[in-house]
């Protein structure tokens, strides 16, 4: 697929969409090296006239997880996972780069998790320029643009607080504003974008109390008791662990019923309770097609296999 546009020079410029195709998940393309089979080689070449769109490129896990060295272990959040799918295109992407070629990121989600996805987008588009600010370790990134602090945050199981130690805010942001705008396009929405939003009900986020009842604590203590088994290692990870435990936490505070089986029919007061808003909502906004938009990944029907 070509893109066609004038240049400076009002020549014309040709820029290629290359879609690459790997293997369905990071387990596949590992399994398929140990084993030798079905190995997949992706030769990358793009003419000198044309640009290079990475389709999709920092958006998916599979690229936005470039591995980094650091000593900042002990930092809760910062994940590093170590993506060979992600270290593929950052090979590509500084190839063809270094070769005088054109590479084009598209994302509507520059930082989602961590803050070090911003750094990682500095590494596939900016690596040069962080080598001569002496910025390319992430620790000395990290160190000139993040600020880690302790915080008090709830339990996975639910049962009780304790301090961790995040990234919890940018510092000296105008400076690496102005890196970054070295590279990126970006779209901002404000006042002179033209993009109108919707204002909110009553002009703010209204939040629905919903009584957690006796069942639902009595289930976080067992969460709980689950939870001081599992890092006493008086269980193994694959009877029980903490992933499995927050998942059932997430599950009973929907509804009990997800995690202890109920008659069919029974009550489900936070659903019902949404239910009811939703209607009121419904009802308080037709004369002017009012839309709602609800959100729930949880006991959710799944596309068949």
């Amino acid at each position: 697929m070509a893109v066609f546009g004038s240049s400076k020079d009002r020549g014309i410029e040709r820029s290629r969409v290359v879609r690459i195709t790997f293997l369905e998940s990071e387990s596949e393309f590992r399994s398929a090296i140990c084993s030798g089979r079905d190995q997949r080689v992706y030769c990358l070449e793009v003419e000198g006239t044309h640009n290079f769109f990475a389709e999709g490129i920092l958006v998916s896990n599979c690229f936005k997880n470039l591995y980094f060295p650091t000593k900042m272990t002990r930092i809760a959040g910062l994940t590093n996972s170590d993506s060979q799918r992600a270290f593929d295109m950052f090979i590509k992407v500084r190839h063809i780069l270094g070769a005088g070629g054109k590479v084009v990121g598209m994302t509507g989600t520059p930082v989602t998790n961590t803050i070090a996805e911003m750094y990682t987008m500095q590494r596939y588009f900016q690596a040069d320029t962080l080598e001569k600010l002496g910025l390319s370790h992430f620790d000395a990134w990290a160190n000139q643009f993040a600020l880690a602090e302790p915080g008090l945050e709830m339990t996975p199981d639910g049962a009780g607080f304790r301090m961790n130690v995040r990234f919890r805010k940018f510092v000296n942001v105008p400076e690496l504003m102005t890196i970054w705008a070295q590279v990126a396009d970006t779209k901002r929405i404000d006042a002179s974008s033209g993009i109108e939003r919707p204002d909110l009900y009553s002009g703010r986020t209204v939040k629905v109390v919903s009584d957690g009842g006796d069942p639902l604590s009595e289930y976080v203590g067992r969460l709980a008791e689950r939870a001081e088994r599992i890092h006493s290692g008086l269980v193994e990870p694959t009877e029980d662990n903490m992933l499995k435990v927050a998942g059932d936490g997430r599950k009973a505070a929907l509804d009990m019923s997800l995690v202890v089986p109920t008659r069919p029919g029974a009550p489900m007061p936070k659903i019902d309770a949404l239910v009811d808003l939703v209607a009121e909502v419904y009802k308080a906004t037709a004369p002017t097609s009012g839309t709602q938009l609800i959100f729930c990944d949880l006991a959710t029907p799944k596309a068949k296999s």
